[in-house]
């Protein structure tokens, strides 16, 4: 699946938004999980958003592969990962998920997410997003996480919105390449 949004669906196991699934250039917002992965299970994600999502275990994602993805704003309902649980994370955020911890298990570097994980690369100061509360998940000009990633892990060549993914010299963390204008996790 290229491009587009998944919403608003509902799985009994795993996998509210997607389950096993290659997904890039998407937003991912307001799935629901039963068990694990409210957003996505055993799937891979690039340049995508999980936002207001819901599970048990992964309230964003589960067991996924995911790579330059924002995951804010998911709930995990038993205390677990809040935002990604048991993922292979690479310049990504993972920020402002409820019910646990932003990231529990699995491999995370060059993430913005707190408390640290223990990758390498990691930041743990806010994302410093455009306007979080309005749904504008870019990262503002002052960001930390502006040029932090590793191009290793850029897997394709355009951001959510189609732009250039590295636009100067290092990949930024995230769905977003600063500075273009945004898409509405929330719409």
């Amino acid at each position: 699946i290229i491009g587009g949004k998944i919403a608003e669906n509902r799985s009994g196991m795993n996998g509210g938004g997607i389950s096993s699934a290659i997904v890039s250039n998407c937003v991912v917002s307001s799935n629901t999980a039963l068990v694990a992965g409210g957003g996505a299970a055993d799937g891979a994600l690039y340049n995508c958003v999980l936002a207001g999502n819901s599970a048990g275990y992964g309230g964003g994602a589960y067991g996924s592969v995911l790579r330059n993805v924002t995951a804010a704003g998911n709930v995990s309902t038993r205390g677990a990962g809040a935002g990604v649980q048991e993922c292979d994370v690479a310049n990504s955020i993972v920020w402002s998920n409820s019910g646990g911890t932003n990231a529990v298990g699995g491999a995370v570097r060059y993430t913005c997410t707190t408390p640290d994980p223990g990758g390498t690369g990691n930041i743990v100061s806010g994302p410093g997003f455009v306007d979080y509360a309005g749904g504008d998940l870019r990262l503002d000009s002052s960001s930390m996480c502006v040029n932090a990633g590793d191009n290793a892990f850029a897997a394709r060549a355009t951001d959510i919105g189609g732009n250039d993914r590295v636009r100067a010299s290092v990949v930024d963390l995230g769905a977003y390449e600063s500075p273009y204008a945004p898409i509405d996790a929330y719409a």
